[in-house]
């Protein structure tokens, strides 16, 4: 092939890498071209940027970013966004701001367009930041440049995983005044937004608006609202929410499954029907996670029926599913809490929680504050700096 339809082939080959996040493989090809003699052109280094981008490298992104600039003179505006993509992936806001508001646009003769403002957009939303997030929508707009739907679901998003339903329902709102329709990513946010809130008449709400709106509901849809349905403990609804996902050819996972544990479990319904549905997951092919068994752990332990909890334990270390701190709390809180309700005498309860320290701290999980504070009602706060010196050389963080 003459060089240039090589070049062509490798960039083609690199657009593959960039869209995969391979860098390594586009780092290769690259010193594949140069040992060739074949000539590098924006768009070979554009590729390697946002495979750099893609996997969560945003110092090779400017590295390679800084090789453009000297290899080919210039930057180009595609690059330019997509290092900015890559310190949005990382939440690195900070750096993302700088790239936007420095002189690389203006030195290559450029200005910032909607993929860069979406980028700094989607930098502060991943970072757990809506109101900074809406602001740079705003600053978009002022900036005469029309957002496109993806940079108002990232706003909406944001919102939506803190609960802020109304700011997400005026986002809507806006991008609908935009001349922009509402897709499934927007209503599945309002729904998780509603949940988020403990809105769940809300969230069933706005599933159903979405059916009128002629949208196909998907299983994030679904598992958003079983989770405002679990956090309110309803379970009918919960259980008419996944008969409706299997009737839709949609396949119930382990968040959809754990909503309907917690449902159980939040009404105050038989331990067993959490267990039930623990097993009915399994049945239908789901692989239960930590999450998972917690919810179930937590059912037995809240009606006092330790000796079910600590069998699950046992359970999740048979099935390599590392118990978290979380499956320990449960219990303990549990013996903490019990006002003469358990079976157990108070050396019996103080030697069954001493029991599950040493077993949480041989797996070198370390309590949090409120497990800390339920450990001191048992054993006494002498008790508890007493094995605390023992046991907690090597423990990590917990879960």
């Amino acid at each position: 092939l003459p060089p240039r339809m090589q070049t062509m082939l490798h960039n083609t080959l690199l657009k593959a890498c960039a869209n995969s996040g391979d860098l390594r493989k586009a780092v290769a090809l690259y010193s594949r071209m140069r040992s060739e003699g074949l000539k590098l052109n924006q768009r070979t280094f554009g590729k390697i940027i946002k495979a750099a981008a893609m996997s969560n490298s945003s110092d090779q992104a400017l590295q390679w970013l800084a090789a453009m600039r000297r290899e080919c003179g210039s930057v180009d505006q595609a690059s330019l966004g997509a290092a900015i993509d890559a310190f949005a992936r990382a939440h690195q806001c900070v750096e993302a701001v700088r790239l936007l508001q420095g002189p690389d646009f203006a030195e290559a003769g450029l200005a910032p367009d909607c993929a860069a403002y979406s980028a700094v957009v989607k930098a502060f939303a991943h970072s757990g930041r809506p109101r900074e997030a809406a602001q740079w929508l705003a600053k978009m707009e002022a900036a005469m440049i029309s957002p496109d739907r993806l940079s108002f679901n990232t706003v909406i998003h944001a919102c939506a995983k803190v609960g802020q339903v109304e700011q997400a329902v005026d986002w809507m709102t806006r991008m609908e005044s935009a001349g922009l329709s509402s897709d499934v990513f927007t209503y599945s946010s309002l729904v998780d937004a509603c949940a988020k809130a403990g809105r769940p008449q809300d969230a069933m709400a706005w599933l159903a608006k979405m059916d009128t709106a002629g949208l196909e509901p998907n299983v994030i849809s679904f598992n958003s609202v079983l989770d405002a349905c679990g956090r309110a403990g309803l379970v009918l609804e919960a259980e008419d929410y996944l008969r409706q996902m299997v009737e839709r050819g949609l396949s119930p996972g382990r968040a959809s499954y754990t909503s309907l544990v917690q449902a159980v479990s939040k009404a105050g319904r038989p331990p067993e029907e959490a267990a039930a549905w623990l097993a009915r997951a399994v049945s239908a092919g789901v692989s239960p996670d930590f999450q998972l068994y917690n919810s179930v752990i937590n059912a037995f332990a809240k009606a006092q029926q330790l000796d079910r909890s600590i069998a699950l334990l046992d359970t999740m270390e048979e099935r390599h599913i590392p118990p978290t701190v979380v499956s320990y709390t449960s219990i303990i809180v549990a013996c903490s809490a019990s006002n003469g309700k358990l079976s157990l005498t108070r050396e019996g309860r103080t030697n069954l929680v001493e029991a599950l320290l040493r077993r949480m701290l041989a797996a070198k999980l370390k309590p949090d504050r409120f497990l800390l504070t339920n450990l001191g009602r048992v054993l006494g706060p002498a008790r508890l700096e007493e094995l605390r010196i023992e046991l907690s050389a090597g423990a990590r963080p917990g879960r």
